[in-house]
């Protein structure tokens, strides 16, 4: 079981750094270590191990049934009502730890206040680095999990690209795309659609602006399988691509392609960085290019590795991340093209096999 086996490798490696006990909070990291986590709104919820005793799940009870599903097997599950609240609970857990306690460095500041409260013997000390290099080079579990998290998106993508016309708002594309992610069997899906001018906005949401006719429209596009994500973006053209749109498009295209083959076992991150950016600011276009080139992709769809410049971390197999160059010329139109890569021995693998053609009816043949 995945879990037993990564709860006790952080365990090791925390004991290696002086650390006697972890707590971890829902989200990805939970998620990573248990393969389930939960959504605490205003009820918290943590995971305790370490100083010697079996590893307990904190959760309001109305998760009490689903955690001991999933984890009873290796975590003691206690549950709180809402007539009592945590702090009782988790009072009885730590007051008599002494030692140092492992926390994450998103740990909310009141709760981590509440918690060294009701515990004066502990110490407590960040413990992101271990997490970091856990998550960070995937076993074949998690690239499975990956792999088919990148098939769904990609015929979420297709089907979806497929009912896109002239009239239709960036909204409505999204929502197609939402329902066929759901009834492809994904998890979680997100999208950008951003048609015209608005592409130059690399993080703006749907709006209701109308589609038209000989736009460029950036379709950004994430989905979780099992936990895992994939994250592919595409530019398209409704009609026939005007000569700048087509320019613009093979020089991200070529700067991707460039990064891509820059990649390999033991190459620096900001290698692929370069390599993209010389691209673009070869074109004269280097200003308009305003992000990093990637970002690591796992149990969340911002992760490490980051390619970009700086980040000397060396490749190694099992690593899944992104290259996606863009260039974004405000008020006009913007262009991106996102793929996906597994670092595996002495090469890498590109999982995303979706078409890469600015003509929408090229794409759909």
């Amino acid at each position: 079981m995945a879990g037993v086996k990564r709860l006790a490798n952080l365990l090791e490696l925390s004991r290696g750094m002086g650390v006697d006990g972890v707590m971890i909070l829902p989200g990805a990291n939970m998620r990573y270590l248990l393969d389930f986590t939960v959504e605490v709104f205003e009820r918290p919820a943590f995971l305790l191990a370490g100083f010697g005793l079996k590893p307990t799940l904190v959760v309001p009870r109305l998760d009490e049934n689903r955690a001991v599903e999933a984890v009873g097997e290796f975590c003691e599950v206690v549950s709180y009502g809402d007539e009592t609240g945590p702090w009782n609970l988790t009072e009885q857990l730590v007051s008599g730890l002494s030692g140092v306690l492992g926390i994450e460095g998103k740990t909310p500041y009141s709760f981590f206040k509440t918690v060294e409260g009701k515990a004066p013997s502990l110490q407590f000390t960040q413990i992101d680095s271990i997490l970091w290099m856990m998550r960070v080079c995937k076993d074949s579990e998690e690239i499975d999990r990956h792999r088919e998290a990148s098939r769904i998106l990609q015929e979420a993508m297709l089907r979806t690209l497929t009912e896109l016309q002239p009239g239709m708002t960036e909204r409505q594309v999204m929502f197609s795309f939402y329902k066929n992610s759901y009834e492809l069997g994904a998890e979680t899906p997100y999208c950008l659609v951003q048609s015209g001018p608005n592409a130059a906005n690399p993080h703006l949401e749907p709006t209701l602006k109308t589609i038209h006719q000989n736009e460029a429209i950036v379709f950004d596009a994430a989905l979780t399988h099992r936990g895992y994500y994939a994250d592919i973006t595409r530019t398209i053209v409704l009609g026939q691509p005007s000569e700048t749109q087509q320019r613009l498009f093979n020089i991200v295209k070529q700067a991707q392609l460039d990064a891509i083959h820059t990649a390999g076992e033991n190459v620096p991150a900001e290698a692929l960085d370069r390599a993209a950016r010389r691209r673009i600011s070869e074109e004269g276009l280097g200003e308009y290019f305003i992000h990093r080139t990637g970002h690591g992709l796992g149990v969340e769809v911002h992760e490490e590795p980051y390619i970009r410049e700086g980040n000397q971390t060396p490749l190694k197999p099992g690593m899944i991340f992104t290259v996606e160059p863009g260039i974004y010329l405000p008020g006009r139109l913007g262009i991106r093209l996102e793929d996906n890569i597994i670092v595996v021995e002495s090469s890498v693998v590109n999982t995303t096999k979706l078409p890469k053609t600015l003509s929408l009816r090229e794409t759909l043949v």
